[in-house]
């Protein structure tokens, strides 16, 4: 074999050898559909058999496909179009724009979610959710005011969706945004009502989100041992919770139980659910649980006529008696949207919104609905 033709062979072995290097690139950078979808999981939303059922539901029925639009499609397709914003704090003055920034990011991200991630659409709604993102990421702080935080959980929620699928930059940005929340909500020391109160479950609830985005086991764990010290000063005997018996209103014992509703969702999306029926039923030296305040809860969904509470009649917050519904029955339609989110924990509300609504499952909320597929 002659020189040259040697050095042929040479060359077309190198060729060989770096095409397939190349083809190897290749399908390194792009993933797979199935790595696709395995990288919005876990979340703070959906798991992946969920999506699995929800989208099959979606194409099979039109009222489904309504709804849906009405919920998340047509509110992310017009919130494409938003401008970003981001509020250095969560004021007063700052919580409408704050809350309709919040949903319109939710909106786009779960959007992106159903969508097929090989469309150009969807890298247009996975670009965007996270530009809006970014804008709370480079303005926002911390405050100590629990509740008007809580309005911004959508963001973390839409943001445990896309985050595996962003750029490093952008993630680091964000997930430094969150880290130093994360150490602002550990760090935060409440006192008396608002250390029993639930300004306390928010904060605990906060902790939950971050360890899931984060993937933190530290601060899981801290945080799984926070709740269970919250649970000795908030729910008092045979479930009746600290917020019910400072504020004399059902309505603060419900909003109380929205944050136990999200922090139980975020264990069973992080860990697994058998870990978060446990959280559920954990008692504390009462003997009482987050199991038990749904319990102590139920007579008023099932029967309000005949189990009447007049609203805040013997409140310790003095404001309350300005309201308008000072000295009103509880009516349990006003607090209908925690058991939306409290029926991914517990199958019983599915009879309480029953009870209460006439409306099928579409004609409630996106949180309902997603929470009640099996």
């Amino acid at each position: 074999m002659s020189v040259k033709t040697l050095i042929y062979a040479g060359v077309f072995i190198l060729c060989v050898l770096f095409s397939g290097a190349c083809r190897a690139e290749v399908k390194k950078k792009i993933p797979s559909e199935g790595e696709k979808k395995v990288n919005c999981f876990p979340n703070l939303v959906i798991d992946s058999l969920t999506l699995d059922i929800a989208v099959k539901e979606l194409e099979a029925s039109r009222e489904a496909r309504s709804a849906f639009d009405r919920w998340i499609a047509d509110i992310g397709s017009e919130a494409m179009s938003s401008e970003a914003y981001g509020a250095p704090e969560i004021t007063l003055e700052a919580l409408t724009q704050t809350i309709q920034s919040a949903n319109r990011i939710y909106a786009i991200a779960v959007s992106w979610l159903f969508m097929d991630k090989d469309k150009v659409k969807a890298d247009l709604y996975l670009q965007r959710a996270t530009s809006l993102i970014a804008a709370w990421a480079s303005v926002n702080r911390p405050s100590s005011h629990t509740p008007r935080e809580s309005t911004i959980s959508p963001i973390y929620e839409a943001y445990s969706i896309i985050r595996n699928h962003i750029d490093e930059k952008e993630r680091t940005v964000i997930d430094q945004w969150i880290r130093k929340r994360a150490d602002y909500y550990s760090d935060l020391s409440l006192t008396g009502n608002l250390l029993e109160n639930n300004w306390n479950t928010i904060r605990i609830n906060l902790l939950f989100y971050y360890a899931q985005i984060l993937d933190d086991e530290l601060l899981y764990n801290n945080a799984v041992a926070q709740l269970k010290s919250h649970i000795e000063l908030n729910i008092l005997e045979s479930g009746v919770s600290h917020d019910f018996v400072n504020r004399d209103a059902l309505a603060y014992h419900a909003y109380n139980m929205l944050f136990y509703a999200r922090i139980l969702k975020a264990v069973a999306m992080c860990k697994d659910k058998e870990m978060a029926m446990e959280l559920y039923s954990h008692k504390n030296k009462e003997g009482s649980s987050i199991k038990s305040c749904v319990e102590f809860w139920e007579p008023y969904l099932m029967d309000p006529s005949n189990n009447i509470h007049l609203e805040f009649v013997n409140t310790q917050w003095t404001p309350d008696k300005e309201r308008s519904d000072y000295n009103k029955p509880y009516h349990p339609m006003g607090t209908v949207y925690v058991l939306d989110e409290l029926r991914f924990i517990e199958p019983k509300c599915a009879v309480y919104v029953d009870n209460i609504s006439s409306a099928n499952k579409y004609g409630r909320t996106f949180d309902y609905w997603i929470n009640a597929v099996r």
